[in-house]
């Protein structure tokens, strides 16, 4: 489609790079793909435009975001408390912090956290139940930093931790696997290999 665009531009205008860049600024929000719900295709969607959404098979290829805020991308968080330093100033913007739990503003603090998890929390939910036939997640595994304080840590604490699930966790390999992969009707002709 893209192709096709650029080759629509050199037959009407010039066949000029630079021109077409310039074209394509002022014009590419008015272009777009659309394909059809029956094409065999791999769709690459955000979790959160997933939602309410089923597809046969979904691959979660990153599942590690954090429960909380990024440190560099954290809050103001407007509080305000009747100590007698803050009485009289009413409402004061903060950066969101764990420096804030032991502070007058621990209840903004605390309360933002349970939010954020929550949120988080929630997508991940979402992402877990898109699937109709088959879920693939990979997660960093949870002796290392990028796992800690994520969902990926919240994935494994809960398969080590559920009667029904830490029974199907192979240590070795690292891989929690429940039910068999079936071929569908397609791929049983040319041998059912995929």
């Amino acid at each position: 489609a893209f192709q096709d665009i650029v080759l629509d531009f050199g037959g009407r205008e010039r066949n000029d790079l630079g021109m077409f860049l310039e074209w394509w600024e002022d014009n590419k929000h008015k272009k777009f793909i659309q394909l059809s719900g029956d094409v065999d295709a791999v769709q690459i969607v955000t979790i959160h435009k997933s939602k309410g959404l089923q597809f046969n098979y979904v691959l979660i290829p990153f599942c590690a975001w954090n429960l909380d805020h990024d440190r560099m991308k954290a809050p103001n968080l407007w509080v305000k408390s009747d100590q007698k330093l803050f009485r009289n100033a009413g409402y004061l913007p903060v950066k969101y912090s764990s420096a804030l739990e032991n502070t007058y503003f621990n209840e903004y603090y605390l309360e933002e956290r349970s939010r954020c998890y929550l949120d988080n929390l929630n997508l991940l939910y979402v992402a877990l139940t898109r699937a109709k036939s088959g879920l693939i997640i990979s997660a960093p595994h949870i002796d290392t930093k990028a796992a800690k304080n994520s969902v990926a840590q919240v994935l494994y604490e809960s398969i080590q931790h559920g009667e029904a699930t830490k029974t199907k966790w192979n240590e070795t390999m690292n891989i929690w696997q429940t039910g068999d992969w079936k071929n569908s009707e397609n791929d049983k002709s040319d041998g059912g290999n995929s």
